[in-house]
């Protein structure tokens, strides 16, 4: 999906379901935060971007989550696994065959992994977590029948 459902259209739904004008914004803007923060966010002098491991803080050290990865290290298994799979292709309820085969981490639409990480998300009432929830919610029917890997399962030609 593209920004104008993740952030558009998620501010007006969020808007219609009774949240207000600031925690509209905070969930859209988190939902399609979910698609821009990739390691080009992050620029090097030294090298290509690179995601940080940890960002010094006054207090500590934040330690940030890639949610999208847009270069060659979307072939790498981990991005995969901890980038893909759990913010755009959460695995379905497995019941879409293609050619006769079932995939365990196929995404189907409105699926019962899709609803209970929107319902716990719902529940916290943070607006940053029902946006992030809402982006992989709304992917469910963008990335159907497809997984988060490199995989013939996703190949679309025969």
């Amino acid at each position: 999906m593209e920004k104008d459902f993740h952030y558009y259209v998620t501010y007006a739904l969020a808007k219609k379901a009774g949240f207000n004008r600031e925690d509209s914004h905070i969930i859209a803007y988190a939902a399609q935060y979910v698609d821009d923060n990739n390691e080009s966010q992050y620029p090097r002098e030294d090298g290509p971007p690179q995601f940080p491991s940890a960002i010094k803080t006054d207090d500590g050290f934040f330690r940030p989550i890639m949610t999208q990865s847009m270069s060659v290290k979307s072939l790498v298994y981990e991005i995969q696994k901890f980038v893909y799979v759990p913010f755009h292709f959460i695995p379905g309820d497995n019941n879409q065959p293609i050619d006769g085969q079932y995939n365990k981490y196929s995404t189907t639409p409105d699926s019962q992994n899709g609803r209970t990480l929107l319902r716990a998300a719902l529940a916290t009432g943070n607006p940053y977590r029902i946006g992030i929830a809402l982006h992989t919610y709304a992917d469910t029917w963008s990335h159907q029948n497809f997984t988060g890997y490199e995989e013939k399962w996703n190949s679309v030609f025969s």
